[in-house]
C-alpha cells in the first residue's frame, strides 16, 4: 500500500519523516507533499490522484486547526475531497469504500511535539521532562499559542534566540519521539486513522 501525505509546512513533513518509519514497515510504503498555497491547491492536486487505482494507494491530509473552530475546518476539508471526486471515511462511496482521511493538528504541529517532553528532554535536555506532567501540558491540544510556548522554553534553556528555528526542532525532536505514548490527543487519532489505512480488514479495500 503506498501512503500519500499531504501537509502544509516545511516543518509538519521534518516531523514526520522520523516519525513514519516507527509505524509504518514494508511493503507498505510513503511519500510527504508539501503544498506551499495549502488552501487554493489541495483540491487540485486531489484531483490528481482520480486517475490512479484505489485499491493500491491511500491519502491522509493534515492542517493545523490554528484558532479556527474545529468542525468548520474538518467539514472545509471534507467538501474539497468530495469536490476532487474522492471519498473519505466520514463520506464514503456507496459501498463503503473510502481512499482518503483528513485529520487536523490541534492546535499546530507544535501541539504533537508537546505531547512527548521526554523526546523534547532527549534533545534539548535542559528542559525538564518533568514538565509533561505539568497542568499547562498534560493535555498537549489545550496548550494555547502552542510553538510560542515551546519556543519559550527552548529560549529559557539557552537553545535559541528571538527565532524560532522551527523545522530543525519539529525534525530533532520527532526522531526520538514512541508514537504510542504521545500525549496529543489529535496526534493520536492521526495515528489511528493511518493504522485503519494500513489494517487488511479496512473498509477501504
Amino acid at each position: 500500500m503506498k501512503i500519500d501525505i499531504l501537509v502544509e509546512e516545511p516543518s509538519m513533513k521534518g516531523f514526520l519523516e522520523p516519525v513514519l518509519p516507527k509505524i509504518i514497515s514494508p511493503p507498505d510504503t510513503w511519500s510527504i507533499h508539501v503544498l506551499s498555497c495549502f488552501k487554493t491547491k489541495l483540491e487540485k492536486r486531489l484531483r490528481g490522484f482520480t486517475h490512479l487505482d484505489p485499491g493500491k494507494y491511500r491519502i491522509i491530509i493534515i492542517s493545523d486547526l490554528d484558532r479556527k473552530d474545529c468542525r468548520e475546518m474538518k467539514q472545509w476539508l471534507e467538501d474539497i475531497v468530495h469536490r476532487a471526486g474522492l471519498h473519505t471515511k466520514t463520506n464514503p462511496d456507496m459501498d463503503g469504500s473510502y481512499s482518503v482521511i483528513t485529520r487536523l493538528a490541534i492546535q499546530e504541529l507544535e501541539s504533537w511535539i508537546l505531547g512527548d517532553f521526554h523526546a523534547i528532554h532527549a534533545v534539548y535536555s535542559r528542559v525538564p521532562e518533568t514538565l509533561g506532567t505539568h497542568t499547562k501540558y498534560k493535555t498537549p491540544d489545550n496548550v494555547g499559542n502552542t510553538w510560542e510556548s515551546l519556543h519559550a522554553l527552548l529560549k529559557k534553556g539557552g537553545y535559541c534566540g528571538d527565532i524560532y528555528p522551527k523545522i530543525e526542532v519539529a525534525r530533532k525532536v520527532a526522531s526520538h519521539i514512541d508514537p504510542h505514548m504521545n500525549q496529543s490527543q489529535s496526534f493520536q487519532i492521526f495515528l489511528q486513522g493511518l493504522n485503519t489505512l494500513l489494517s487488511p480488514s479496512s473498509t477501504s479495500t
